[in-house]
């Protein structure tokens, strides 16, 4: 179920990358391996494979929730809270996405147009992708989904843990707001039971983490490595 987080982000990368067609080769690509992979299910219990893989009626108990322990039982379990979650999460891809698609191309065509005047080359959307703005563009598409996640248990931790680190140094927060964000992510989900505090805790840091990813510069330069980034991401907050 967490791969679906990405697949908003793929597909940003797969239209932008490759143009329409290639787009839908390799979506048809993925699409073939699942039916093969889900073979031998698909062909005996089909209903059952296909309804307990994503479960979308699925109750969530409150007493596991880590993200939501602020709210009364009640509010918790209303459907309205779900609808709430899902139009946001679908609001927050589609201006993440119109974000990424305008900054990818006025950088495209500022680069191409630097790369002619020395070169007489021009440069090609293959060429120009890089493979921070593939890895920026799909962590934080994982990142969205799981900021507006119905509920969150502790195990979903691994889910993006390790994504945290490249998502705040990709940022313009300073150095040492990154850290405290990630030490309150650490708190949050050792916390045992969750708590009023620990779940506002965690909110908050998501809510400053996507913050950070809408003001932040959408890496995508030819060459653009992380430790330009951090020099002038430093430059930038000296200014």
């Amino acid at each position: 179920m967490n791969m679906l987080l990405y697949a908003p982000g793929v597909l940003a990368v797969y239209l932008l990358n490759l143009g329409y067609l290639g787009a839908v080769e390799n979506i048809a690509i993925c699409g073939i391996v699942q039916l093969v992979l889900g073979y031998p299910f698909l062909t005996t219990y089909p209903v059952a494979y296909i309804s307990k893989a994503f479960e979308l009626s699925r109750v969530f108990f409150y007493k596991w929730t880590v993200n939501f322990k602020f709210l009364p039982e009640d509010v918790f379990l209303d459907k309205r809270l779900s609808i709430l979650l899902l139009g946001l999460t679908v609001a927050a891809y589609v201006a993440f996405s119109i974000k990424w698609t305008m900054e990818f191309c006025k950088g495209f065509q500022q680069h191409s147009k630097e790369k002619l005047s020395l070169t007489s080359q021009k440069t090609s959307i293959g060429q120009f992708v890089s493979w921070n703005f593939i890895t920026y563009v799909i962590f934080a598409s994982n990142f969205i989904g799981i900021a507006f996640a119905r509920s969150l248990h502790y195990q979903f931790y691994c889910w993006y843990f390790f994504t945290l680190p490249f998502l705040l140094f990709q940022s313009y927060l300073h150095e040492v707001l990154s850290i405290a964000v990630l030490g309150g992510f650490e708190y949050a989900f050792n916390v045992f039971p969750a708590t009023a505090l620990s779940s506002s805790v965690l909110q908050i840091c998501h809510v400053l983490v996507l913050v950070a990813l809408w003001f932040s510069r959408v890496p995508f330069r030819e060459g653009e490595t992380i430790a330009k980034l951090y020099v002038e991401s430093l430059q930038t907050k000296r200014k």
